[in-house]
């Protein structure tokens, strides 16, 4: 069975499974669907710590096989979205109960074992059980849309705000897809050409480019008025200063990633 390991920076091996047992309240999973995104090759490359060995992958469905005799509300033969960060259980909203607002948030890939194996035994708690109108590639997506409803919900922005949203990757596009939804405006700005061309043809009107024309481009989108929010996706490695450069006075400044990065 297999089971990706990063044993140091890119020494990835496949070691196989060893015999998984579970305890009354976990469940086994088989992994069907994983994505492996810009955390994972940060991680792969040791641009990221990792407590090494580690299996690497953060996001993955599957269906599960068995479950312990104190599990509830998931069936074997359900299909689920495995949670790729938990609490940490030590700091002192843990110990409180108040794990929402966990001080060192635990990543799957990095300081637990990921998903990009054949097989995961888990709390029941730590899967999310999959309606049928969900599929597999769009479950995949659950923490990015949710991180992207939580930066709209605490931006409080009416509609029309227009909203600049610096770096074009994955998480850049589910944001300006979110912001659409919620009738915001959101400007993408990006230095890859291939990217903006991808959020063009994902209906993201404003797509533009980080270069000598980006504030008399984003004027033009603005009418002038520069943007009601931006939002800085560190991974990007984009200049920061571009969204000081493109932001509204006294407004938000975001900063939205998947992974720390030193900027």
């Amino acid at each position: 069975m297999d089971n990706w390991i990063l044993m140091a920076p890119r020494a990835l091996n496949n070691q196989p499974l060893g015999e998984q047992t579970l305890s009354a309240e976990q469940v086994k999973i088989k992994v069907t669907y994983v994505l492996l995104t810009n955390f994972d090759a940060l991680c792969y490359a040791g641009e990221l710590p990792v407590a090494y060995p580690k299996t690497i992958g953060r996001f993955a469905v599957g269906i599960v096989t068995e479950c312990g005799e104190k599990v509830y509300g998931v069936e074997k033969g359900a299909r689920v979205f495995i949670k790729g960060a938990r609490p940490c259980g030590n700091c002192l909203h843990c110990k409180k109960g108040d794990t929402d607002n966990c001080e060192d948030i635990q990543i799957a890939g990095q300081d637990f074992d990921g998903f990009l194996r054949d097989f995961v035994v888990c709390d029941y708690r730590r899967v999310a059980v999959l309606p049928d109108e969900v599929d597999n590639f769009h479950a995949l997506c659950i923490e990015h849309v949710a991180l992207a409803e939580n930066i709209y919900d605490q931006l409080r922005l009416p509609a029309g705000s227009k909203v600049a949203i610096i770096g074009g990757n994955a998480t850049a596009g589910v944001l300006a897809q979110v912001a659409m939804y919620h009738k915001l405006i959101p400007i993408v700005i990006d230095d890859d050409a291939a990217d903006l061309e991808r959020m063009r043809h994902a209906g993201v009107y404003f797509a533009i480019a980080a270069d000598d024309e980006l504030e008399a481009n984003v004027a033009e989108a603005t009418s002038g008025m520069n943007c009601d929010a931006a939002v800085y996706i560190p991974c990007s490695k984009i200049n920061p200063d571009i969204a000081a450069r493109v932001l509204a006075k006294y407004r938000t400044l975001v900063l939205d990633g998947m992974a720390p990065m030193k900027f």
